[in-house]
């Protein structure tokens, strides 16, 4: 074999060599393709970007410099909240994208009436005169927050017998909630007589308002649950070039409008994209956008993300399903596996892998045959987080709570569990600890630090409202809270609650970040946006 010759000193052998020295900089940079945030929670679908370079640990106060923003990809109600996926220089993503045509009709629907506080079935006098008494009575509305909700619970507790509790329950607090601003139940009886009622115009309605003594407040509460705009919808899926944010290509397919429904983050593997709508599994070749096949699914309002494994697109719709990643042809049901949103997760076991997904259960699934090996209370539509053999589940279940498992093919032995419930929250593990960022329903947020070999607290700071799941980088975590108006930034530490940065910002509600190569990727509340986290001065 001839060996290569050596380049010799000149001046073209100097730029070669400094060509050379370049691309190998570049590629040290840039990292292996199959290591790009390609899915959900990204390539190993734990939120962590493992090779992530040294990140700013401050933001300005107008938050981290913006790269470049799409504008034309809704989100929120009006696309959907998942996250963009990274491969090959592009990013893709799911839209539920709406057309929203001004309707001139108004109607109260049975929906529209319970949200006002009308209770289906009839209330029992011997309850419903104590509950008015407590509604507005000076005790009730000398409280808020925390101690309200503990005085509602009480409430509920002396004055509802079980057996009324799933007839009554929720109408009852709604309206102790509400206090003096809830509708008189004479008012809400009227209403009840016009249910799926039509009228022509809002004038209409407005007059038959008047007609039946309906004050003027309570008339502008009333037309807030009345729709004045009928929703259309179509399934897209988008890509758009990473360098400057441009759309490159738009696949549109028939859809159903959904409001927190149908929000997943496609996974791209091998040039494919595959991405959950509404009713159907597609996909779609990642260049070109060209559909390649289309499965129909039997869940509703689905939103979780697809996994792939060895020639195995996985998705949670109705029940877990596995459909051939070439053909589209479903392989097999985990029948015992149920749910709509959680996506699953991957776990390694003698160099295999296998999935573990939450729903109404969690369980370890075989991605090749279906087969389910176990199944332990879980419930709700986050994702576990995996680390060596432990998993652990943020439920919505209060009675399961944040649970830990040391996991086997055989079972999954429980380890501990901590009364920290969310509807869809997904833990960070790292460094032998579980980061949380969590919303009981009813109470208030918290962000909170738990050894993750006995659940032991090591520090938990309240924050406000709506949380997203958090993601990390350089031993940074980064999450949305306040329902997407605000950004937040904290050190990966047990030690204590170490905030970096929280600025306001404008993101879609309970999406999450995605981290790449010290770039954040961010679905905005008016489009998507890339920013700068390691020079993040404006």
């Amino acid at each position: 074999m001839r060996l290569m010759e050596p380049i010799r000193e000149s001046a073209k052998g100097r730029r070669i060599a400094g060509l050379v020295v370049l691309a190998l900089a570049i590629a040290a940079q840039s990292g292996p393709a199959a290591e790009q945030w390609n899915q959900w929670r990204g390539p190993a679908r734990t939120g962590i970007d493992a090779d992530s370079p040294k990140l700013a640990d401050a933001w300005p106060a107008t938050g981290p410099r913006l790269i470049w923003k799409n504008t034309e990809i809704p989100s929120g109600q009006e696309g959907g909240y998942g996250c963009l996926s990274l491969a090959d220089g592009h990013g893709f993503i799911y839209v539920n994208w709406k057309t929203r045509t001004p309707i001139p009709q108004r109607k109260i629907d049975e929906n529209g009436l319970k949200t006002l506080g009308w209770s289906p079935q009839p209330v029992p006098e011997e309850l419903l005169k104590p509950l008015e008494e407590a509604r507005l009575s000076e005790e009730r509305a000398a409280l808020k927050g925390d101690a309200l909700k503990k005085w509602i619970d009480q409430w509920v507790a002396d004055h509802v017998k079980e057996d009324q509790k799933k007839d009554f329950g929720p109408f009852v607090s709604n309206r102790l909630t509400k206090g003096r601003q809830a509708l008189a139940m004479l008012t809400l009886e009227k209403l009840a007589t016009i249910k799926d009622k039509e009228f022509p115009t809002q004038d209409a309605i407005v007059a038959w308002f008047n007609q039946n003594g309906i004050e003027s407040q309570d008339q502008r509460a009333i037309l807030k649950v009345i729709p004045t705009t009928h929703d259309t919808s179509e399934d897209v899926v988008a890509c758009v070039s990473l360098t400057d944010g441009k759309t490159v290509w738009k696949k549109a397919c028939p859809g159903r409008a959904t409001t927190w429904g149908s929000s997943c983050t496609p996974c791209v593997v091998d040039g494919r994209c595959y991405a959950v709508s509404e009713r159907a599994l597609y996909c779609f070749d990642a260049r070109s956008g060209e559909e390649l096949w289309k499965a129909p699914l039997k869940g509703k309002d689905t939103s979780s993300s697809p996994a792939v494994v060895d020639g195995v697109v996985v998705v949670l719709a109705g029940q877990l399903r596995g459909f051939d990643v070439k053909t589209g042809k479903e392989l097999w049901t985990a029948e015992s596996i149920k749910g709509e949103n959680a996506s699953p997760a991957l776990w390694t076991k003698d160099g295999k892998t296998y999935l573990i997904c939450n729903g109404w259960d969690a369980g370890c699934v075989d991605p090749r045959t279906g087969k389910v090996f176990w199944t332990v209370p879980g419930g709700g539509n986050g994702t576990a987080a995996i680390d060596g053999d432990i998993m652990l589940i943020v439920t919505m279940n209060e009675k399961v709570g944040l649970v830990a498992y040391r996991m086997s093919l055989e079972k999954a032995e429980k380890l501990w569990d901590a009364p920290i419930s969310d509807r869809g929250t997904t833990p960070i593990l790292h460094d032998g600890h579980a980061y949380i960022m969590a919303a009981k329903k009813g109470g208030a947020a918290k962000t909170m630090c738990l050894s993750l070999a006995d659940g032991q607290i090591k520090w938990e700071q309240k924050v406000n409202g709506e949380i997203a799941s958090p993601v990390l980088a350089d031993g940074k975590l980064i999450g949305v809270i306040e329902g997407g108006k605000t950004l937040l930034m904290f050190r990966a530490t047990p030690e204590k609650y170490d905030e970096l940065a929280r600025i306001k910002m404008g993101v879609a509600a309970v999406t999450t970040p995605v981290l790449e190569g010290g770039r954040m990727y961010l679905r905005l509340a008016d489009g998507i946006g890339c920013f700068d986290l390691v020079n993040p001065g404006q």
